[in-house]
């Protein structure tokens, strides 16, 4: 899906023999450009962060990733409409019996009596003050960029550790570290 954005194509190798064939084959730095556009709109932190909270298309990578169409759902079939089965009413919870008092033994005589235990107090519900706005980011992009951007990690550790580079397999061991870290926050 990516050669088809920055190229126009959904095949880049019959697409760069065309080129090769007419002898128009953009050169190494373009190709590098081309990348890094592709790498900052897909696979970035930062794409993913704006997937989710840039809806209006206000920044630049909104210039790379072309803007999706709402999801309305699912059409509704006539097999799915009411037909008058009323669901089952959920159960009332059982109630529990009250733990017999402990018998004294005279051992116990002229101790002091057991505490009864503490009941906690319901902590009131805060009512929320402004209604929430309906979600208008793309979470499918956003998961979608998380895992390319994961894969691409896990393939350069695959790398290097089959290169033995302990020092590289770190390097991204700290960066996917932290930025698991920041999502969790």
């Amino acid at each position: 899906m990516q050669s088809r954005l920055a190229l126009g194509t959904t095949d880049i190798f019959t697409h760069f023999n065309k080129l090769g064939e007419i002898n128009k084959l953009p050169a190494f730095e373009d190709l590098e450009k081309m990348a890094l556009q592709l790498f900052r709109g897909y696979t970035s932190s930062r794409a993913q962060h704006r997937a989710m909270h840039d809806p209006n298309g206000e920044s630049e990578w909104s210039k790379v990733v072309p803007p999706g169409t709402k999801w309305t759902g699912p059409i509704a079939e006539d097999s799915s409409a009411d037909i008058g089965i009323t669901s089952k009413k959920p159960r009332a919870p059982k109630a529990t019996k009250a733990p017999a008092p402990p018998q004294e033994s005279s051992a116990t005589v002229g101790a002091e009596p057991p505490k009864a235990p503490r009941k906690k107090r319901a902590t009131p519900v805060p009512e929320k003050e402004e209604p929430e706005e309906d979600f208008a980011g793309d979470r499918v992009l956003a998961r979608s960029i998380a895992f390319m951007r994961e894969a691409m990690w896990a393939r350069e550790i695959a790398y290097a550790v089959a290169d033995g580079d302990a020092g590289r397999m770190y390097e991204i061991l700290k960066v996917s570290t932290l930025v698991v870290r920041l999502h969790n926050v």
